[in-house]
């Protein structure tokens, strides 16, 4: 019993993880692209 909800804890900590990647290359993404929009305004 006590080794399922260690095994639960491990599972969130990890999907905790990959969720901040998720948001970190969301946010360099979207970065990005507003940058490029930006240019492409300052170009017409």
């Amino acid at each position: 019993m006590h080794e399922d909800i260690r095994n639960l804890s491990e599972k969130k900590i990890n999907l905790r993880k990959i969720d901040r990647k998720l948001h970190i290359l969301f946010f360099y993404f979207v970065r990005k692209a507003y940058l490029l929009h930006i240019s492409r305004m300052r170009l017409f």
